[in-house]
């Protein structure tokens, strides 16, 4: 199955027929946009073969920033469609220290929003058995064209012409089926309508189908002699499967088929751009409203029961339906009485109520049948403020809420913490040159510094590419005999200046963002041991490869070993090898295994002539060998003899600077350095204490600071780095911190401080004074935006959990006139801790927090 599910006509040969068995026909659905081809055919099956559910699998690849409000709006476009059984994709897998996906993201209980999700599925599970009962309402049928398929005769041109009349249809708000031809053929034809399976259908769709089975001609021309309308988008018929292209007796029906004057109509369209309108001649609108809407409509029982997305609030809808009228809400399961504005025997308009967020699902019943009022919940009338509203701005209590469970290593390996919290793992860097004037002041302009990710630092310096043929051997015999790697020197070639850049990498993971070739769709535990990489970067399969760049195909990397005394080492090379290699500014042979570095450092010089990928490492050959394989990690970091690359090794002391913003809160922090540092908070030099750390020339560094920092702070590290451990690289692992409560405005959390990479959630408080005028008024807390759940909690009593749009929460029961606290606790989603972990499914956006405005709206 290659997952087409529907859009492929000729899959298995006939879709429909091989498909319609199923309890449950069904379809997934990537990237979390609703996939209305997939949904209607599989709907439609389910519908002409009586099937009870339309099963969907939602939503592969949306990513692992994917919030329950795109998943909400996702899921509620599907069930327009004709789905009714939501199976969540991604739940069953597991992540294995964040370096294993499938089609993330997973909606689980990894998910910090988990502890919300039920309510999501709640709605889902009412909306679920709800739109399973009693038959579906449409007026159009559009053939499915599995004929001029299986008759090699314009197939993909046929299914184009179908789906796009599909999709004309429902942007004009009409509902259809798709009908394959032995639901046609076995359908009773009265007054106009195809009836089957209890559907019925005033319009018939041929849809550019140059093959056509016999007795679909003949069932079509029986429905248009019965009054009703048959539309053909070109090009019509050519051959059947009763005498193929020399079907005497075919121009004989189209011609009547089509002809103008008689009982019903038959049309031929060029395309798709008139059909809706000749359909609306035909048939009467099942609902009309100003603007643009999608809507599912079911007959159950005495019941008509409407699903309705797109107008906003208050706007006039007429439906053709009767009865009393009233609002279900599958938030809560409760129906109240919905504001007629008029009605006649056919069609009742009426005031929609809700957010053009929301569904609303419209149901008409017998006259004076009781409604049930809903237990909680959003009313069904139309909100009108009457009062001004209260805003809530200026400062809020802030406390993390850390949801990150690695007990078992889900999120990072080793398991080093049972919950990951806040910590700083992407920091503001400058070296440290002699002239500090402030940098530990928190209003020290640090703009100008680089983004450096702990673990990541220069093991190289970069130049290239050259065009070949414009190199001599001069420029290799100048570059071998450098002892340092200056970026402010430039070599001059072919009338273009070359200066050295840093090449970055992590002795555990290799290349940041780039782990080299994974498994079908992601990560699949895997790092690479190649973290050379030259060339032009461009998509492969499931990896990045790297291809000649248009500059020229030559590259040179600079380093040097540093070591106390004269080694013998082993070298490792693969992938894409040096094609010169110089050590001490002699050239040694490529196909070399061994060589000798002296006391102290030794520079090396690599020389690659094309693009790829590759690795070059240095082994001390009297090393033992690895005792321990660090999960996710390159085999170099466990190499007790690994020789470390050193890109400064004449600048001592080397020193280097760090910034970070820290949340609301901050109280303490712990962290392992290659180096010896020195910390200070808002300016303020902190003490810590000190010790041995877990690997070779780690310091461990643990601070209290004794009590909160109530606001968002500043934290500046000078580090005297070990040599070759700069930039991101000094910090093996990120800085965990250690927050209580503080204060905070309202905002997008993951802009300026280190949550940008936290994952979690946060609990928000404040207080506020309701005076007597709000005593008989029904009180909205409006939240703005939050990303991505929010539980409201006033005076001590929970008054809700949203977890899509409106970011409503009707408080009226739980506030007092006088003082009020309200609590909101908001969850965000994974994307911010896969923010520093290589994943094709990092976004769609960071964003978290109670981004606001906050107030309290009286109606």
């Amino acid at each position: 199955d290659p997952g087409s599910r529907g859009k492929q006509p000729d899959e298995f040969g006939d879709y429909f027929r091989a498909v319609r068995w199923y309890t449950a026909p069904g379809h997934d659905t990537p990237g979390g946009n609703a996939d209305l081809i997939k949904g209607k055919v599989s709907s439609s099956i389910a519908h002409l073969y009586r099937r009870p559910r339309v099963w969907l699998e939602g939503y592969h690849s949306l990513g692992w920033g994917a919030t329950p409000e795109r998943l909400m709006k996702a899921t509620c476009e599907n069930y327009i469609y004709g789905c009714t059984l939501l199976n969540l994709h991604g739940l069953y897998y597991t992540t294995h220290g964040g370096y294993w996906e499938w089609a993330p993201p997973c909606y689980h209980f990894r998910m910090p929003y988990w502890r919300h999700f039920p309510v999501f599925l709640r709605y889902f599970e009412r909306l679920s058995y709800l739109m399973s009962q009693g038959v579906h309402r449409c007026d159009v049928a559009v053939l499915y064209p599995v004929s001029p398929f299986q008759a090699r005769m314009g197939g993909k041109e046929a299914a184009a012409a179908a789906f796009t009349a599909g999709e004309a249809l429902i942007e004009d708000g009409y509902d259809f089926d798709f009908i394959d031809f032995e639901s046609l053929v076995r359908a009773d034809i009265r007054g106009g309508r195809i009836e089957v399976s209890g559907e019925s259908y005033g319009v018939l769709v041929l849809p550019g189908m140059r093959a056509v089975r016999w007795s679909v001609l003949e069932k079509a021309l029986a429905f248009r002699r019965s009054g009703g309308t048959v539309a053909g988008i070109v090009p019509l018929p050519e051959a059947t499967d009763r005498a193929g292209r020399d079907d005497s007796e075919l121009q004989a029906i189209l011609s009547e088929l089509f002809a103008e004057g008689g009982a019903g109509k038959g049309i031929v369209l060029q395309d798709q751009s008139g059909l809706t309108q000749e359909v609306s001649h035909a048939v009467t609108r099942d609902v009309r409203t100003d603007g643009p809407f999608i809507c599912n409509h079911r007959r159950i029982g005495p019941y008509d029961v409407y699903m309705i997305l797109g107008p906003p609030e208050g706007a006039e809808c007429t439906f053709r339906a009767t009865g009393d009228v009233s609002l279900l809400d599958p938030w809560t399961g409760g129906r109240v009485a919905v504001e007629v504005v008029s009605r006649d025997p056919v069609f009742t308009t009426v005031c929609l109520p809700l957010d053009a967020a929301e569904a609303r699902i419209i149901v008409f019943g017998p006259v004076g049948e009781r409604l049930g009022e809903p237990d909680g919940g959003t009313a069904a009338r139309v909100f009108r403020p009457v009062q001004a509203p209260i805003e809530l701005s200026g400062e809020w209590e802030f406390e993390l809420m850390p949801t990150l469970d690695n007990r078992w290593g889900d999120f990072r390996l080793p398991v080093a913490e049972r919950v990951i919290g806040p910590e700083a793992r992407i920091f503001r860097y400058s070296m440290d040159n002699g002239e500090n004037r402030g940098r530990q002041s928190p209003s020290y302009d640090d703009s100008g510094w680089k983004n450096t990710t702990c673990g990541f630092g220069p093991r190289f310096m970069k130049m290239g590419p050259f065009p070949a043929g414009a190199i001599g051997d001069d420029l290799d015999r100048h570059l071998s005999g450098l002892r340092t790697a200056d970026p402010s020197m430039e070599v001059r070639i072919a009338g273009r200046n070359y200066r050295w850049s840093e090449y970055e990498l992590s002795w555990r993971r290799g290349v940041e963002d780039d782990p080299g070739h994974q498994g079908y769709h992601g990560l699949k535990e895997l790092v690479t041991d190649d973290f050379i990489c030259l060339g032009r970067p461009g998509p492969g399969l499931n990896e990045t490869v790297y291809g000649q760049d248009a500059a020229g195909t030559r590259y040179y990397l600079w380093t040097s070993a540093v070591l106390s005394e004269r080694t013998k080492v082993k070298i490792h090379r693969g992938g894409n090898v040096p094609a010169a290699i110089y050590l001490n500014g002699t050239g040694i042979s490529p196909e070399t295994d061994e060589a000798v570095l002296e006391a102290g450092a030794n520079p090396l010089l690599l020389r690659y002539d094309g693009p790829g990928r590759g690795h070059f490492v240095l082994e001390r050959t009297d090393a033992p060998a690895p005792a321990y394989r660090t999960p996710l990690s390159m085999t170099w970091y466990d190499l007790p003899g690994l020789v470390r690359y050193d890109v400064r090794p004449s600048d001592r002391p080397n020193a280097g600077w760090y910034r970070f913003t820290a949340p609301p809160g901050l109280r303490g922090m712990e962290f392992e350095v290659f180096g010896e540092a020195a910390i200070w908070v808002d300016g303020e030099e902190k003490a810590a204490a000190s010790g041995v750390g877990t690997g070779p020339g780690l310091r461990r560094y643990m601070v209290d600071l004794g009590g909160p920092v109530r606001r968002a702070s500043v934290v500046a590290i000078r580090v005297f780095h070990e040599p070759g451990s700069y930039a991101g690289g000094a910090f093996p692992e990120p800085i965990r911190l250690e927050c209580s409560a503080g204060e905070t405005t309202l905002g997008d959390w993951s802009t300026g401080s280190v949550l940008e990479c936290y994952s979690g959630g946060a609990r928000y408080r404040k207080t506020f004074f309701l005076s007597g005028e709000y005593g008989s008024a029904r009180l909205l807390l409006e939240l703005g935006a939050v990303a991505a759940t929010a539980e409201v909690t006033v005076n001590g009593r929970r008054a809700g959990i949203r977890v899509a749009p409106p970011w409503k929460v009707d408080i009226t029961d739980a506030a007092r006139l006088g003082e009020n606290t309200v609590e909101i606790t908001v969850f965000n989603t994974l994307a911010n801790h896969y923010r520093t972990i290589p994943t094709k499914y990092g976004g769609p956006s960071l964003r978290s927090g109670l981004i606001g405005p906050v107030r309290i709206v009286a109606g």
